[in-house]
């Protein structure tokens, strides 16, 4: 087998017009609360204040994640072989923090996040950039559908887990959670000048 390693930003991956399968054999989506409330706690960990109180983040090492295919090659689908629980939760981060985008009147800043969620074909057709048999259709129409106009019940085990991380992701991204979470980190007054906007987009990078 031929391996060829890259070292790239989860942006860079996600914007490579590369569209990631999860193969029928691979577990599914399962990741516990405490699994995802310790992925956002190391985020929010490398968000940092210099000293004209502007926020910045530092570098998070997602770790190694591991694909058949070709990365080089726009248009292609490779099979994710090890990384799927990392993607399908940024996926629906993502997802949470482009509704926020929008909340807040920047619908330019949710469409441009959601490209890291849907791309395009060379036909100009919707692609999903991660795609699993597993919780499809859930996953399309709760997490990778701009508008989410579909709201059907959760049946699955991993569609209830899906519901609950977006839910859980939701919430700490909203305004009051993100404040509150830094004061504890930085103190309230480095973080009461600090635009929410400013905050989504250091989360985001």
């Amino acid at each position: 087998m031929d391996i060829k390693p890259n070292t790239m930003t989860i942006t860079q991956l996600l914007s490579s017009r590369c569209q990631f399968l999860i193969p029928r054999f691979q577990r599914e989506y399962s990741w516990e609360k405490r699994n995802y409330q310790e992925f956002f706690d190391d985020m929010l960990g490398c968000l940092k204040i210099n000293p004209n109180g502007r926020l910045f983040d530092m570098p998070y090492f997602l770790g190694t994640m591991l694909f058949i295919g070709n990365l080089e090659m726009a248009g292609q689908t490779l099979n994710v072989v090890d990384g799927q629980q990392r993607l399908t939760i940024i996926t629906i981060l993502f997802s949470a923090i482009s509704d926020h985008f929008r909340e807040i009147g920047n619908s330019k800043l949710s469409e441009r996040i959601f490209q890291y969620i849907m791309t395009e074909d060379d036909n100009g057709e919707s692609v999903r950039v991660l795609q699993s048999k597993t919780h499809y259709p859930f996953f399309a129409y709760y997490i990778q559908d701009i508008k989410k106009e579909i709201r059907e019940d959760a049946n699955s085990e991993e569609e209830i887990c899906i519901q609950e991380t977006y839910d859980y992701l939701y919430q700490r991204t909203s305004e009051s959670s993100l404040r509150s979470s830094l004061y504890k980190l930085h103190g309230k007054n480095h973080v009461d000048n600090i635009v929410y906007e400013d905050i989504l987009k250091a989360i985001r990078d």
